[in-house]
């Protein structure tokens, strides 16, 4: 059963978003929904103490592929506990037209879906802003598809990135932020992109609505 929903994952030629995304913008929904309901029932007294704080929002990933930066977009969602540890989930899509000549005279496009998450910890946490430090981990598919026919050649590849990050806050309902490390991906081998190719150094640019603890100092 297994090899058979990674068959399906690696060779499907669906350029629809991934389940996952749908499955995040629920989880979006419902957080934000939560948060609502306990921004309705709490004056804002009690809402600095609240143990955990939901965010959502979009994001862009800048990767390395063979020396080269390629954008990837797509959106995340995520928890904070007590203002320190946060853990988020997210799904992208890479948004660059890359193409290649692999077998004569076929032209084919690269594709790429990822999935993962960002642990992080806050070591700096002030009024306007917090400084966070932490890994991403993940898996990515990638998969050339012939422009004009039938064929796709398709691998699965994992990734790890230490990472550190600043947010900026808006106000209590908005947050905007960059983080960026050192990639490092696992074995993998499809049509000139080897291991080494993935690796190097990346950034994200994303933006976070949710209600947030108010801090004073």
């Amino acid at each position: 059963m297994q090899n058979k929903w990674l068959n399906y994952w690696l060779n499907t030629k669906d350029r629809s978003m991934p389940r996952l995304v749908q499955l995040l913008f629920l989880l979006i929904a419902f957080h934000f929904a939560v948060a609502g309901s306990a921004h309705a029932q709490e004056d804002s007294v009690n809402i600095k103490n609240r143990r955990l704080e939901f965010f959502a929002g979009p994001m862009i990933d800048f990767n390395p592929i063979q020396g080269n930066f390629f954008s990837n977009a797509g959106i995340a969602t995520g928890v904070i506990y007590k203002n320190t540890f946060s853990v988020s989930i997210y799904a992208n899509t890479l948004t660059w037209n890359v193409k290649k000549r692999l077998i004569f005279p076929n032209m084919y496009t690269l594709r790429q879906e990822q999935v993962g998450t960002d642990l992080g910890y806050s070591i700096i946490d002030r009024k306007r802003f917090c400084v966070h430090t932490g890994f991403r981990a993940g898996v990515s598919r990638l998969r050339w598809e012939q422009d004009e026919g039938p064929d796709t050649y398709a691998t699965l590849m994992w990734f790890i990135r230490p990472q550190a990050g600043i947010d900026y806050k808006l106000n209590r309902y908005v947050r905007i932020g960059a983080m960026g490390g050192y990639s490092f991906s696992g074995d993998m081998d499809l049509f000139g992109l080897s291991q080494g190719d993935m690796d190097g150094f990346s950034a994200s640019l994303y933006l976070k609505a949710g209600l947030f603890n108010h801090i004073k100092k």
